[in-house]
């Protein structure tokens, strides 16, 4: 056995945006984390894995969905790539049902997540969950 050997510790779900975000039709919105740094995650973590998950609304249209980026910094501003480290698209297809992605392994780094709501003409909750190994 390794002297230090790491530990995955999977996340509450919803730990790092609450799955009862709303978020208005066609609109988005940002949350930065971090993995390795001691203001966001322990500063001995090794990785993480982010997933992120959507629940549509009462009506869910044709163009349902959820994009999702995650962009990668590496200074202290911060200032985020202009090219998305990651990105998906989850779609949630049945109304009031939750539709969580693959989950996402990052290293550790400053991050900032990003979603969109393709759906034009209905609100829908999101959220996203991270778990750090250290």
């Amino acid at each position: 056995m390794l002297p230090n050997t790491p530990t995955y510790t999977r996340a509450a779900p919803g730990n790092l945006v609450a799955f009862t975000t709303s978020l208005l039709a066609a609109a988005s919105a940002s949350t930065a984390f971090s993995i390795g740094d001691s203001a966001g995650s322990p500063s001995s973590a090794l990785g993480g894995t982010l997933q992120v998950a959507v629940t549509g609304g009462a009506t869910v249209a044709a163009t349902n969905g959820l994009v999702w980026t995650v962009q990668k910094a590496a200074d202290t501003t911060p200032n985020w790539s202009p090219t998305p480290y990651v990105t998906g698209v989850t779609v949630a297809a049945v109304a009031s049902t939750l539709k969580v992605s693959t989950p996402i392994d990052l290293p550790p780094g400053e991050y900032q997540l990003t979603v969109t709501n393709l759906d034009s003409a209905n609100a829908v909750t999101y959220g996203a969950t991270l778990a750090i190994l250290a």
